[in-house]
C-alpha cells in the first residue's frame, strides 16, 4: 500500500518537472543568447572606440607636438632674447617682444610668474673630450696666469715695489711714478695692460669724473691680472664703486659680458654693485634681475653638466635627471663639428606646464569619454586623468630629432562610451526579467494548481474512504437486523422492540451523515439560503442538548450546559437551524472523543456584542500544529483506515462555514492530553450587511 502511494506521488512530480523545464528552458536559452549578444555588442563598442581612438590620438598628438614645440621654442627664444642679442649704444637691453613684461600672453607663460631658472635653461655645449664650452667655464679659485709666471724677474720686482707703495698709502705721485717705472721695459702685453689699468685707476682719483674715466678704459676681456682675475672685470667693478657713477644703458654691455661671455669670481660682486647703482630705477632693476637669473641658470648648468660629460654623446640622446628634476636632450652637429655636443636642459615644471596647456587646448578635439595623457621618456607630465584609467590608444612621433613624446588616450568615463549599449542592456534585462518573472509565475501557478489538484484528489480519496466506512457499518447493522426480523428469528416482543430501536438509531446516523454532506455541498456551491430572525438562544441550546442526551447516555457520558448570560432576554439575529446544526456538530464531535464517564459541557455567555457558545470535553486533545487544519474539509487526524472515531471530516468545516455566514468565527483551545474547547463567537445583531 505504501509503495503504491509513493509511486502515485512521484509520477505527478516528474510530470511537473517536465512541464517546468519546458516553460523555463526557452526563457533561459533566450536570456543566455541575449546576454551573449550584449557582451559581443560591448566588445564591438570598445573595439570601435579603440579604432576611433587610434585616429584621434594620432591627430591630437600631432597637434600637441606642434603646440609643445612652439611653447618650448617660445620660452627658449625668450631666454635667448634676454641674454643673446646685439646691444646698441643707446638701445634698450630687452626687446619689445620680451614676455616678462606685465603685458605677457597668459596662455604662454605661467600665471605664478616663476623665474626663468625654473623654466628653459640655456643650452649647454661641450666637446667629446670633456671640455665645457657653454656656459663659459671659469676656475673655482683664481690661479696666477702663465704670463705672470713667465714674467721677467726685474719687471716683477718693479710691480711688487709699486704695489707696496700703494699698500703703505704713499703719495699718489710716488705710486704713479713706480708704475710708470714698470713701463720702461715693455716686453709683455698682458703685463702692460695691467700697468695701464693701475695708472688709469690712480689718475682717475684726481679727475672730476673718475667713473667716466674708468669706463672709457678699453682692455681685452681675456687679459688676466697677476692674481688670475679678468682685468676687464676689475675695471667694471672699480667703475661701479665710484660715487659719481649714475645708471646708464652703456653699463649693460659690460654687465652682459661679465655674466655670460666672460664670467668669473667677480661676477656676483659686479651684480651687487650694479644693483646698488641702479637704486630705484625700475627699468634698470628689471634688466639686472634678468642678468642675475642668467647667472643663476649658468651656475646651475655648471653644476649639472659635469655629470653628463662622461656619458656617450648620442646613447641615449635623452634622459631625466632627478636632482634637480631636468630633462636632457643631447644632440651632435656632424655637419658642423663632430666633436661638439649640445644639450638642452628643460626643467620638469616647465614641461608639466606645457603638458597642461596642451590638455586645455586639445579638450575640444577629444570625445567626452576620453582624456589625453602626455609622457616624455616614460615620465608622465600632465595632471589630468587618473593613472589607472583604461588605455585606448598610444601614439608617439617618429620624426627625426623630435623629443620622445608619447600620448596616451585613456577611457575616463565608461558610462558615456557605453551609454547606448547600456540602454540596450537595461531594456534587454528588463524584458528578460519580465519573461523570467512571467515564466516563474507560470511555474508557480502550475505547481500550485498541481498541489491543489493532488490535495483535492487526496480529499476525495479520504472522503470516499470515510463515507464508505461510515456507510458500511450502519448498512450492515440494518441488513442484519432486518434479515433477523424478516426471517422470524426474533419472536420475543421485547427483543423486536430492541431491534427496532437499533434500526432507528442506525437510520438516524445515516440521515445525519447524508444531511451533513448535503449541507456542506450547498454551502460550497453557494446555494445555501439563510433566514436570519430573532432567535431564543437559551431555548436553542437547551433543545440541542436535550436532543443529544440519549446519545450521551448510550456512551456513558454526562452532557451539561451552563447559562452565564443572566436574566435578560437573549434573542440574537440568527438562522436558528444553522446555528443548531453547528452546535450539534460540535457536540457530536465532543461525544465521539470524550472518554467514558466524563463530562461534556456546553456554556452560553455574552461578551460585548458577541454570543459565545463553548463546547468542552476531556478527550485526548489536539496538537497545536493541527488547530488550523482540523477546520479543513475531509481532514482527519491519523490514518484513515485505522481511525477509531466515526465521521468523514466535514463536521468542523461545516461549523466554520456556518459561523462565517453569521459574521462570526469558531476558535479552538486545546493541548494534547488536556481535552479541547471549541467556541462559536456569533454577533448579537447578526451578520454585517456588507458581507
Amino acid at each position: 500500500m505504501f509503495r503504491s502511494s509513493s509511486l502515485a506521488g512521484d509520477s505527478p512530480n516528474r510530470a511537473f518537472a517536465v512541464q517546468a523545464a519546458l516553460i523555463l528552458l526557452p526563457v533561459a536559452i533566450l536570456a543566455l543568447l541575449a546576454f551573449t549578444a550584449l557582451r559581443a555588442d560591448r566588445q564591438q563598442a570598445r573595439l570601435r572606440a579603440e579604432q576611433q581612438a587610434n585616429l584621434t590620438v594620432r591627430a591630437v598628438g600631432r597637434s600637441a607636438v606642434e603646440s609643445l614645440r612652439e611653447l618650448l621654442q617660445r620660452y627658449e627664444r625668450a631666454r635667448e632674447d634676454a641674454y643673446h642679442r646685439q646691444i646698441g649704444a643707446a638701445g634698450p637691453v630687452l626687446p619689445i617682444s620680451n614676455p616678462f613684461v606685465p603685458a605677457r600672453p597668459p596662455a604662454l607663460l605661467p600665471t605664478n610668474n616663476l623665474p626663468l631658472t625654473q623654466w628653459i635653461l640655456p643650452a649647454a655645449e661641450w666637446t667629446t673630450n670633456g671640455t665645457l664650452l657653454q656656459p663659459r667655464p671659469f676656475p673655482a679659485s683664481p690661479q696666477p696666469p702663465a704670463w705672470w709666471i713667465e714674467l721677467d724677474p726685474e719687471l716683477r720686482r718693479r710691480w711688487d715695489a709699486a704695489q707696496q707703495l700703494e699698500d703703505k698709502s704713499a703719495p699718489a705721485d710716488e705710486v704713479i711714478a713706480a708704475f710708470n717705472h714698470c713701463r720702461e721695459v715693455v716686453t709683455n702685453y698682458p703685463f702692460d695692460a695691467n700697468v695701464l689699468f693701475q695708472l688709469r685707476r690712480l689718475s682717475a682719483r684726481g679727475e672730476p669724473s673718475p667713473a667716466e674715466s674708468l669706463l672709457n678704459f678699453a682692455v681685452n676681456p681675456q687679459i688676466l691680472s697677476p692674481a688670475g682675475l679678468p682685468v676687464a672685470g676689475l675695471v667694471l667693478l672699480e667703475s661701479l664703486k665710484q660715487p659719481d657713477l649714475a645708471w646708464s644703458n652703456r653699463l649693460l654691455l659690460p654687465l652682459v659680458e661679465a655674466v655670460g661671455t666672460f664670467p668669473s669670481l667677480l661676477t656676483p660682486l659686479i651684480l651687487e654693485e650694479a644693483e646698488r647703482v641702479a637704486g630705484t630705477n625700475a627699468s634698470a632693476r628689471t634688466n639686472l634681475l634678468l642678468l642675475r637669473q642668467r647667472w643663476t641658470a649658468d651656475q646651475e648648468l655648471r653644476s649639472v653638466v659635469p655629470r653628463l660629460l662622461a656619458r656617450s654623446p648620442t646613447e641615449p640622446p635623452w634622459e631625466w635627471i632627478d636632482s634637480p628634476p631636468l630633462f636632457v636632450a643631447r644632440t651632435t652637429h656632424p655637419f658642423i663639428s663632430k666633436s661638439t655636443v649640445r644639450a638642452q636642459l628643460i626643467p620638469e615644471p616647465a614641461l608639466r606646464f606645457c603638458a597642461d596647456q596642451v590638455l586645455i587646448s586639445s579638450a575640444d578635439e577629444l570625445p567626452d569619454y576620453a582624456r589625453l595623457q602626455v609622457y616624455l621618456q616614460g615620465r608622465r607630465l600632465d595632471s589630468g586623468s587618473s593613472a589607472d584609467a583604461p588605455l585606448l590608444a598610444i601614439w608617439s612621433p617618429s620624426e627625426y630629432g623630435e623629443l620622445p613624446w608619447e600620448f596616451h588616450l585613456v577611457l575616463t568615463q565608461p558610462d558615456l562610451l557605453f551609454a547606448d549599449q547600456q540602454r540596450r542592456e537595461s531594456w534587454t534585462a528588463v524584458l528578460i526579467l519580465a519573461a523570467v518573472i512571467s515564466a516563474g509565475f507560470g511555474v508557480w501557478q502550475a505547481h500550485r494548481t498541481l498541489r491543489r489538484q493532488l490535495a483535492l484528489n487526496e480529499e476525495k480519496s479520504n472522503f470516499v474512504s470515510a463515507v464508505s466506512h461510515e456507510l458500511r457499518s450502519p448498512l450492515a447493522s440494518v441488513r442484519l437486523l432486518a434479515e433477523g426480523l424478516a426471517q422470524g428469528q426474533v419472536t420475543d416482543e421485547a427483543q423486536r422492540r430492541q431491534y427496532g430501536g437499533f434500526l432507528v438509531e442506525e437510520t438516524r446516523r445515516l440521515g445525519a451523515l447524508v444531511e451533513n454532506i448535503l449541507n456542506f455541498a450547498r454551502i460550497e456551491g453557494g446555494r445555501a439560503q439563510f433566514e436570519f430572525a430573532p432567535t431564543d438562544a437559551r431555548r436553542l441550546v437547551r433543545e440541542t442538548v436535550d436532543r443529544l442526551q440519549p446519545i450521551a447516555q448510550e456512551r456513558s457520558l454526562q452532557l451539561r450546559w451552563t447559562d452565564l448570560t443572566g436574566d435578560r432576554a437573549l434573542e440574537p439575529t440568527w438562522d436558528g437551524l444553522a446555528v443548531q446544526l453547528a452546535l450539534t456538530n460540535l457536540l457530536d464531535n465532543a461525544l465521539k472523543h470524550a472518554p467514558p464517564s466524563s463530562v461534556v459541557t456546553v456554556t452560553l455567555e455574552t461578551r460585548d456584542s458577541l454570543v459565545l457558545l463553548s463546547v468542552a470535553d476531556t478527550g485526548p486533545g489536539i496538537p497545536p500544529e493541527d488547530h488550523a487544519r482540523i477546520f479543513e474539509r475531509f481532514y482527519r487526524r491519523g490514518s484513515e483506515l485505522r481511525r477509531e472515531t466515526r465521521g468523514v471530516g466535514l463536521g468542523l468545516a461545516l461549523v466554520k462555514h456556518l459561523a462565517e455566514a453569521h459574521g462570526g468565527q469558531v476558535r479552538v483551545r486545546s493541548q494534547v492530553g488536556q481535552g479541547a474547547t471549541f467556541t462559536l463567537e456569533l454577533p448579537l445583531a447578526g451578520p454585517n450587511p456588507a458581507r
